[in-house]
């Protein structure tokens, strides 16, 4: 009897010393996405800004810089789809950190979340390297708690993971979703084909003289009309020249 209770007090030391580890990593990786979306943000608007600029290089026909804007765009966007990449597994680490606190007796998701912050924070070593720092001692306190929890919660059958495949397996889902989330953040960089660009320029010759007339421009550039409608709609969607109509 003594025995038993020695031992039901041991293992209510162990489960509140798992809580405590618990909410730490879990304090961790609320800061880590905090970070990350900070930064997040901050490429987003550095891109908007670059394309605006890209535009204006394009409008003013100074391709040299529209191309040195463009290619800066897309660094930007390498990087956006890294940083949201490792969002969205953080993302995936908060929600299982969280189902391991409301499910302490689930011992397997221990294992396998360990294996995806230890992923998350290798590739994000040259990214953030303070957010992977944290990551590592989340990693450390991970695998604490799977020794903690061993002892403190009896299972009936230990379950065989596969913990590298499963986090190459989120690890691949995340950065699918990343790519989907930057395309839609960040906006394609224009590119003008060479009858865009003979149309530009004829209309900037013309300057502000009122209405276009597109047969005219069907004559002089050689194209059938429906060609000029179609270059006029492709340079206005790229912000170019403005459509207005009567």
């Amino acid at each position: 009897m003594l025995f038993d209770r020695l031992r039901q007090g041991r293992n209510e030391r162990k489960l509140a010393s798992l809580e405590v580890k618990l909410n730490r990593s879990l304090t961790a990786v609320n800061a880590s996405i905090s970070k990350l979306n900070k930064k997040y943000s901050e490429l987003e608007m550095k891109g908007k800004e670059l394309f605006e600029r890209c535009v204006q290089a394009l409008s003013t026909g100074d391709e040299e810089h529209a191309k040195i804007y463009a290619d800066e765009i897309i660094a930007l966007r390498r990087l956006a789809k890294i940083i949201m990449s490792k969002l969205i597994l953080l993302e995936q680490v908060k929600v299982r950190l969280e189902t391991v606190m409301e499910l302490t007796e689930v011992l397997g998701l221990l294992s396998s979340l360990r294996g995806v912050v230890q992923v998350v924070a290798r590739e994000l070593s040259s990214v953030t390297p303070d957010v992977s720092v944290v990551l590592n001692q989340l990693s450390e306190d991970l695998e604490s708690l799977v020794v903690t929890t061993s002892a403190a919660v009896p299972t009936p059958e230990p379950q065989h993971l596969n913990v590298d495949g499963e986090a190459e397996e989120v690890l691949e889902m995340a950065k699918r979703l990343a790519a989907e989330r930057v395309r839609m953040s960040f906006p394609d960089v224009p590119v003008i084909s060479d009858r865009e660009k003979a149309v530009y320029e004829l209309i900037s010759s013309l300057g502000d003289s009122g209405a276009l007339d597109i047969q005219q421009l069907s004559k002089v550039l050689g194209l059938t009309e429906d060609e000029v409608e179609e270059v006029l709609e492709s340079l206005a969607n790229k912000g170019l020249i403005e459509l207005s109509y009567a």
